[in-house]
């Protein structure tokens, strides 16, 4: 018995420092991305910092359109039947190029057609580079993806990663070579993503035993599920950068400017979350997590997340001026109040990849609806007399009260009590203790293969 125990606890400790050890190479290349960061905000300033924080946003924003859920939707039909695997990438690259280009095509021309101000301030090379890039960010998404489906967490973390440190490494030749506008950053990023598809694609390849066409039927059971996925993931990202066009409008780019980096500040601690949900969502469909374990990762991905938003709320200005300078210092506050709002933002990374993996996938589409729609009402209210403090308000209610309604969700279906899944206990602490002491022994393990 004691050794049946042993031998579980060693599991849980392996599978924890996996994790672990993928969250480290993603924060690798969110180190680049806060460098990256850092680099346009000094080049640009503010107003230039917040015009590109515009035109990466809005590039996100329609591969989001574009998606359709599918590569979610991938994920949980390959977890349920791993033989569909040889057709991941083919439905992948068919949809990338499709509806990725017609969504961006669609996107730039009704924005300059009807002269929305998100698409106008844009110059046409930058719009001919958005276009460019957006089926190419697609597929490097269903990369990563396709990584998570196979349980090769480090490989997936590792390709995101390479998404922000190429891009900042050409960020840094060009600044060498004083190469410092806007359209020229704008084309850096688009070749990072180029080459980190060209580079991944080859080691896919390789890896690959054997390559299956396109498939209509995993198509259409993979747009059953992802459709809904799709809508939760849209309003989730109303909820979480909606904000970001409302500050444009009605405090312009550089209000936008200031406000990106309290978010990009913020982001240190829901990074960690987001990435131990991306994790997390195939283990849940594959029910590889037994049922009464997702409450202790709940209550470790909190206390690790609220150590981290403590140690950055104490080193808050010194840290922003120091990185930043003193023209992004009006960005202090709202970056103080944002890490409360990030903190419940990161419960939801768990709970409602818990939930959308159980099949309860519509769920989210009231709850981020909700939010959304709340973190709407506030920023009109708020923007005008407030500046980037308002928006920061707005978020951090928003982002709370999703996070309690994805809570009671969670507590439900897991049957576990609010206390149980938020309150750490000694047992966790150890847990994560071990976990930390198993990544040596995993990366030994791994490199003696």
């Amino acid at each position: 018995m004691c050794g049946e125990k042993g031998a579980l606890l060693n599991g849980k400790s392996i599978f924890g420092a996996t994790v672990l050890l993928a969250v480290g190479i993603s924060y690798f290349g969110y180190a680049a991305s806060f460098l990256s960061s850092i680099l346009v905000a000094r080049l640009l300033g503010a107003e230039g910092k917040g015009v590109f924080s515009l035109f990466m946003e809005s590039t996100f924003g329609i591969v989001l359109l574009s998606s359709l859920g599918i590569g979610n939707g991938q994920i949980y039909e390959v977890s349920k039947n791993p033989k569909e695997m040889i057709h991941f990438l083919a439905n992948a690259f068919f949809f990338s190029i499709t509806f990725g280009t017609g969504v961006a095509l669609l996107y730039y021309l009704a924005g300059l057609f009807w002269h929305f101000k998100i698409v106008t301030l844009l110059k046409l090379p930058d719009i001919i580079l958005g276009i460019l890039v957006i089926p190419i960010l697609t597929m490097v998404i269903f990369q990563r993806q396709y990584f998570l489906a196979n349980h090769s967490y480090k490989m997936a973390k590792a390709n995101g990663a390479m998404t922000t440190v190429i891009p900042m490494f050409i960020y840094l030749i060009m600044y060498g070579f004083g190469i410092v506008t806007i359209t020229h950053l704008i084309m850096a990023f688009v070749l990072g993503q180029l080459v980190c598809f060209l580079v991944f694609h080859v080691l896919i390849l390789k890896s690959l035993p054997k390559h299956g066409g396109l498939s209509i039927p995993m198509a259409k059971k993979s747009i059953s599920f992802g459709i809904w996925q799709y809508l939760s993931d849209l309003c989730s990202f109303l909820i979480r950068r909606l904000d970001f066009f409302l500050v444009i409008s009605i405090l312009g780019q550089s209000g936008l400017g200031i406000y990106s980096v309290a978010v990009a500040m913020a982001e240190i601690t829901s990074r960690l979350t987001h990435e131990i949900g991306t994790i997390l969502f195939p283990e849940f469909a594959s029910d590889n997590i037994a049922k009464g374990r997702a409450a202790p990762i709940l209550r470790k991905t909190l206390f690790s997340m609220t150590i981290i938003a403590s140690l950055l709320a104490l080193a808050s200005r010194p840290l922003i001026l120091l990185l930043f300078g003193n023209q992004f210092a009006e960005s202090i506050p709202a970056f103080q109040l944002l890490l409360l709002g990030t903190i419940a933002l990161g419960t939801i990374d768990v709970t409602w990849n818990y939930t959308a993996a159980k099949g309860k996938v519509k769920l989210g589409i009231p709850i981020f609806g909700i939010g959304a729609i709340l973190d709407v009402a506030l920023n009109f209210v708020l923007l005008p007399s407030f500046g980037v403090l308002g928006a920061s308000f707005a978020a951090t209610i928003s982002y709370c009260l999703a996070a309690f309604l994805f809570l009671r969700v969670f507590c439900k279906n897991e049957g576990c009590s609010v206390r149980e899944a938020l309150v750490i206990r000694k047992d966790d602490i150890r847990e994560i203790i071990r976990s930390v002491h198993a990544i040596p022994q995993l990366i030994i393990k791994r490199s003696s293969l």
